[in-house]
């Protein structure tokens, strides 16, 4: 009997010691780790919000490098104003590349003597030009087909096209124009 109050007492402490340890140490244990486990789950979010936002800055890092390439393309094609009274040599230049001759240039001579003047603000303007051409049609086709190979940047408002009479198969082109000039020497 002595020996089963014994084994009693034992076993009563051990369940005392075995419940203490639950409640003193293992649950507060638990409630770490759980609490923990938030926390790393919140930072496991904001690291992956962190990631799709960086990701996404790398993009539109790109489109905007891609948009200024393009930019810088097009800056190219801009004449410059102190190229622009050789304007028609060029012009009569890329005509040739598609067998079409120059027969005149007209710019608009208020607007041309105020961009030479530097009384335009602007730093990209538009100089319109009536320009007279001379080829087949097949040949000012293939100009308007290529208009952005060319090394300026023209636009076109209207066109007229009148046969010559006395060369078969050969037209004569009005073209009103506009040609974009860069007015503004800062780079």
């Amino acid at each position: 009997m002595k020996a089963i109050k014994i084994l009693s007492a034992v076993l009563s402490t051990t369940a005392l010691l075995i419940f203490t340890w639950l409640i003193g140490w293992y649950l507060p244990a638990i409630d770490r780790i759980e609490k923990a486990q938030a926390r790393l789950a919140g930072f496991s979010s904001r690291l992956n919000s962190a990631s799709t936002a960086n990701r996404q800055l790398e993009e539109e890092e790109r489109t905007y490098q891609n948009l200024l390439e393009i930019v810088r393309e097009r800056e190219k094609k801009l004449i410059d104003t102190d190229r622009l009274t050789g304007i028609a040599a060029v012009l009569n230049n890329e005509l040739r590349a598609y067998n079409l001759k120059l027969i005149e240039v007209s710019p608009v001579v208020s607007r041309f003597m105020d961009i030479k003047e530097g009384k335009i603000d602007d730093v990209v303007t538009e100089l319109p030009v009536d320009l007279r051409i001379q080829g087949n049609f097949m040949s000012f086709a293939s100009l308007l087909k290529n208009m952005d190979n060319l090394p300026f940047t023209i636009s076109t408002d209207a066109v007229r096209m009148k046969a010559d009479r006395l060369k078969k198969g050969q037209l004569t082109i009005d073209l009103k124009a506009g040609l974009l000039i860069k007015t503004d020497n800062r780079q």
